[in-house]
């Protein structure tokens, strides 16, 4: 019985060493591109609190810059007013080249005797929030990264799921020899394959990460 048994469990042996030979590469290259993807999530969310930090301080500065110009224009205005125009041209020229802009503009309306004119030019489109402008830039490529930093986290974990079920069809391979029962052996063989295969099956779809960082 020995001898008709012998072939059959070499060619067994052999399939299954490849079989498990598969596994073990795809299991290296499972945590390899758990380990990039899980690198490009933390570079991610780095750049995404940088853009944050940006974020902040962009509308700090439009606040202040708003404050400004609202100091030099309320004192240009009562200066008009008061038709002191020496006093009017002082504060006008240390108006930012922004805010000249949207006063010229507002004047061209005739605010003062024109109902319909905007109280101050701070109402005009002419009246660039530049550092605004600068936050809400910032602001969408945060949630740009964060977006992308889900994407690497969600990858990580695939690959790392993969790697248990390479595992798991190792852990097949290594008790198959322990067994003497050739059907309970070709059972746990095309277990142990279909596992593998399915396995490198979904790998061949997975992202591939570069570690660039």
């Amino acid at each position: 019985m020995s001898s008709t048994r012998a072939p059959i469990d070499k060619k067994l042996e052999l399939v299954t060493a490849l079989v498990l030979a598969v596994a073990v590469v795809g299991i290296a290259w499972c945590a390899y591109q758990s380990h990039v993807w899980h690198t490009v999530e933390t570079f991610k969310i780095r750049d995404m609190n940088y853009d944050i930090v940006n974020y902040a301080m962009k509308n700090l500065q439009q606040g202040q810059t708003i404050v400004y110009d609202t100091v030099r224009f309320t004192a240009y205005s009562d200066a008009l007013v008061l038709k002191e125009q020496n006093l009017s041209n002082f504060y006008y020229e240390r108006f930012r080249p922004e805010m000249k802009t949207a006063v010229d503009a507002w004047l061209k309306m005739d605010p003062f005797n024109n109902k319909t004119a905007p109280p101050t030019p701070f109402y005009l489109a002419e009246y660039n929030k530049t550092f605004a402008l600068e936050a809400q830039q910032f602001a969408s490529d945060s949630e740009s990264k964060l977006e992308e930093a889900h994407d690497a986290a969600k990858h990580s974990e695939e690959y790392l799921m993969l790697t248990v079920v390479y595992s798991s069809a190792l852990f097949i391979g290594a008790i198959l020899d322990k067994l003497f029962h050739r059907q309970a052996r070709l059972v746990l063989f095309i277990l142990a394959t279909s596992i593998t295969s399915i396995a490198t099956i979904l790998l061949a779809f997975m992202p591939v990460g570069a570690n660039s960082f």
